[in-house]
C-alpha cells in the first residue's frame, strides 16, 4: 500500500469513520486512485464536494460514487482566435516551438524530426497528420477554463499598462511614454475596478 492509499484508507474508507461528506480538492489522478479503491472496497456512502479538476471531467462519470458530487468550477468560455490557431498548427509550424512541438508530439503519439531519441525507435510525424481530427481537450477551447483566466488576466495588465504609459489626447491621437518606468503597484492600482 503507497502512502497516499495507506492515508486514504485510514481517513476516507475506514468503515467506522463517521465522516459523511468528503472535500476533495485533489488532482485527477489522486482522485482516480481514491475512487477505484472505494469501489474496490465496500464504505458508507458519502457526498463529494470537489475542485473542477475533477468534478468537471466526464471520465469521472464512470465512478457511481460521483452521482450527486458538487464541485465549484470556472464558467466555460472561448478565447478569441485561439481555436483558429490550433487548428492552422502544422509540423513546419511547430517545430520552432517547444510549448507547441511538445503539444504536437504528444497529441499525434509521433516526434518531429528524428525517430530516436533515447536509444527507442518512435514513430515519426510525417505531416499527414490532420489536428481537424484530433479529439482532445485542447481542440475544444471552450474547455480551456484556467487558460482562459490567464488569458484574460493578462489582457488586464496589458491594459493596465497601456493606461499608464499612454495618454489620449484632444485630437484622439495617442501618445506613449515608452521609457516611463512603471511600478508593480501602478499597475495594481490600475486593475483594481
Amino acid at each position: 500500500m503507497t502512502n497516499m492509499t495507506s492515508i486514504f484508507y485510514d481517513v476516507i474508507m475506514f468503515p467506522r469513520s463517521t465522516a459523511r461528506v468528503v472535500v476533495a480538492f485533489a488532482a485527477i489522478g489522486d482522485m482516480r486512485i481514491l475512487l477505484r479503491e472505494l469501489e474496490r472496497l465496500p464504505s458508507p456512502p458519502r457526498q463529494w464536494i470537489g475542485s473542477e479538476t475533477w468534478v468537471t471531467d466526464p471520465d469521472m462519470l464512470r465512478f457511481s460514487l460521483c452521482a450527486g458530487a458538487i464541485g465549484f468550477g470556472i464558467q466555460r468560455s472561448v478565447i478569441p482566435g485561439l481555436r483558429d490557431f490550433l487548428l492552422d498548427l502544422s509540423p513546419q509550424k511547430v517545430s520552432n516551438s517547444p510549448l507547441l512541438t511538445e503539444f504536437w508530439e504528444g497529441a499525434f503519439g509521433c516526434r518531429l524530426g528524428i525517430g530516436t531519441t533515447t536509444g527507442v525507435e518512435e514513430k515519426v510525424c510525417d505531416g499527414s497528420e490532420d489536428i481537424h481530427q484530433l479529439q482532445a481537450p485542447y481542440t475544444d477551447t471552450s474547455q480551456l477554463r484556467v487558460t482562459n483566466m490567464v488569458y484574460k488576466a493578462v489582457y488586464a495588465i496589458a491594459h493596465a499598462i497601456h493606461s499608464i504609459v499612454c495618454e489620449e489626447r484632444e485630437n484622439s491621437t495617442v501618445n506613449c511614454d515608452k521609457n516611463l518606468h512603471v511600478k508593480p503597484t501602478q499597475v495594481n492600482d490600475k486593475t483594481i475596478v
